[in-house]
């Protein structure tokens, strides 16, 4: 179909797979004005619709669309393949231009008009007046499927930054699911990438200043867990082990996984508290067995099970290796009273020998 925008006909194709192999054949062909946002070797979001100017690079006419074979200017003969291609001398070497659009969804596309598409061009995304942060999460994962990484990313960054100034209740999901959405991002363009590790690195100053320092923190080791650098987090902590102790103890439920994972067993024994360590795990048992009853869930029951083991275990190790197998016996024995079960008591045995299992997650 052909639609208009400021004046300019524009073509809306559907691809067949025929027209696609034909395509496939010059991929190779990539041209320095083409936008680094599209697929270049189909010249489009979406290998089965391409959208392109009607008019030819070459003149002002209205190139004619045949069937299966491509765009033929209806004045000069210049021809171009279904990826708007030059195929003939008389084409030259331009290619045919491709307008700013993208994909709301499966079956809407949207075509901006020049200044909306300018300002699409720069990247420029100002949150509404009244901004719901779901509704902005969303729309950046959907930005992202349809390749409007900048504004994606834009999202991100607001998601991130401004989330829980209109809802507390994101405070999980902002460091969890969300932040694995922008790394993915980041995967496929590297501005994302970028702009999160800029994030890591100011709650990283931000810790180092006292600014809201525990929310600062756990915003630093989850990016560092989210980007596989938990050596970044454990040497922050070595680093208020040595400055500010008191707050290192603050923080150290945060940071007690990457430090197990470096094996900076001797540190944990400076901060751990084996009674409220160990409560605050049977708490947590319960409350999963609970979710998984009401919700009939068996997942969360398993996870329960495998937590609490993988938890209570390393806390007995751990204090094992720091000369307090009395406290560690007492805590296995304490454990085996919440949950008798044959694998369980072989796993704390092997605690009690100083064997750290592996951290679960």
């Amino acid at each position: 179909m052909a639609v208009e925008t400021d004046g300019r006909p524009v073509w809306i194709v559907y691809r067949t797979d025929k027209d696609i192999e034909k395509i496939k054949e010059r991929s190779h062909i990539h041209y320095p004005g083409d936008s680094n946002k599209f697929n270049k070797e189909y010249r489009s979001y979406k290998k089965d619709y391409f959208v392109v100017f009607g008019g030819c690079p070459k003149g002002n006419e209205l190139p004619y669309y045949y069937e299966n074979e491509g765009f033929v200017c209806q004045s000069n003969c210049a021809s171009f393949d279904m990826a708007g291609r030059p195929t003939n001398e008389c084409a030259g070497a331009h290619p045919m231009d491709i307008p700013e659009h993208y994909f709301k969804d499966e079956k809407t596309v949207v075509i901006p008009t020049h200044q909306n598409a300018k300002q699409a061009k720069m990247g420029t995304w100002i949150p509404p007046e009244n901004p719901n942060p779901r509704e902005i999460l969303n729309e950046a994962r959907s930005d992202a499927h349809y390749g409007r990484y900048n504004e994606a990313m834009k999202k991100h960054i607001w998601f991130h930054e401004n989330a829980l100034k209109y809802d507390r209740s994101f405070y999980g999901v902002r460091l969890s699911f969300a932040l694995g959405y922008w790394h993915e991002l980041g995967n496929a363009y590297p501005p994302a990438l970028e702009a999160l590790k800029k994030a890591r690195d100011a709650a990283e100053s931000s810790v180092r200043s006292g600014t809201n320092f525990y929310d600062s923190f756990n915003d630093y080791e989850s990016i560092n867990k989210e980007l596989n650098e938990n050596n970044k987090t454990v040497e922050l902590f070595l680093w208020l082990n040595k400055k500010h102790p008191d707050k290192a103890r603050k923080v150290y439920q945060i940071a007690e996984p990457a430090l197990i994972k470096a094996k900076e067993y001797k540190l944990c024994g400076k901060y751990i508290d084996p009674e409220n360590a160990y409560l605050r795990e049977v708490r947590h048992f319960h409350s999963l067995l609970a979710f998984s009853k009401e919700y009939k869930d068996p997942d969360t029951a398993r996870d329960a099970y495998v937590s609490f083991a993988n938890k209570v275990s390393i806390l007995v190790a751990i204090l094992v290796l720091n000369d307090r197998k009395s406290e560690a016996e007492e805590t296995a024995e304490m454990a085996l009273l919440e949950w008798d079960d044959e694998d369980f008591s072989a796993l704390l045995d092997s605690a009690l020998k100083g064997n750290v299992p592996t951290p679960w997650p």
